[in-house]
């Protein structure tokens, strides 16, 4: 029987931009990153940070995990194996003005140890507001925003896929069948076969119109997800 009076009563503050994966390994949430900063008149006051923290169902309670791992950011696309949270890309501006720093960095978060290791400092580009899920041994990234200026977007369509055995990205398709957006989201099926993408926007993110279609990015799970 778990005791929860021992657990922290700590709490995270009140963030966006943030994202999370299931931990298979101890039973709880793990989020990363995000922006504490509230906007003002629709203008970004951001204050973004770079905590790793963990939501325990168990006692209903929130921990931090204390690791040095990512830079403060957000946006970043966040998924997870079960094993392993992973974080790539994001953006961070230090102060309520100007322009985004973009990342391309790909980080991994070992359940079992709690502990942040880097895994690519380069490879799709510069990115916020994509997705990446993992399947098979992969992490596969599509769509995204390439723009630095919090006024505008330039939305990608590019399709890659990390291997986190060999530690290397390829670029499987330059314009994948969804086509250029991003503030979209995703999904890989249960036998992990076919990868499913749903909404988002375009350059026109800021008033629409936008997305509503589910795609299954081509037919590139004909050959990359291939029966096991």
């Amino acid at each position: 029987e778990v005791d929860c009076s021992t657990r922290p009563l700590t709490l995270p503050s009140a963030r966006g931009e943030v994202g999370g994966a299931w931990d298979a390994v101890n039973g709880r949430l793990v989020l990363f990153g995000g922006d504490q900063g509230v906007p003002v008149n629709c203008a970004s006051q951001t204050e973004f940070v770079a905590e790793t923290w963990a939501f325990h169902p168990d006692c209903d309670n929130f921990a931090p995990i204390v690791a040095e791992g990512p830079s403060a950011r957000g946006r970043g696309a966040v998924t997870g194996d079960g094993t392993h949270l992973y974080a790539h890309g994001g953006r961070f501006r230090d102060g309520t003005s100007g322009t985004y720093t973009l990342h391309d960095d790909l980080w991994a978060l070992d359940y079992a140890t709690d502990t942040w290791t880097l895994l690519a400092e380069s490879g799709p580009g510069k990115r916020t507001n994509h997705v990446m899920v993992a399947a098979r041994g992969q992490l596969f990234l599509y769509g995204g925003n390439s723009s630095t200026n919090g006024a505008s977007f330039t939305p990608l369509s590019d399709l890659w896929s990390f291997d986190l055995t060999n530690k290397t990205w390829t670029l499987l398709q330059e314009d994948a069948g969804p086509g250029e957006r991003l503030f979209h989201s995703a999904a890989i099926s249960p036998d992990e076969r076919t990868l499913y993408v749903y909404g988002g926007g375009d350059e026109r993110a800021f008033t629409g119109p936008f997305f509503g279609a589910d795609w299954v990015v081509g037919n590139l799970h004909k050959w990359l997800f291939a029966p096991k």
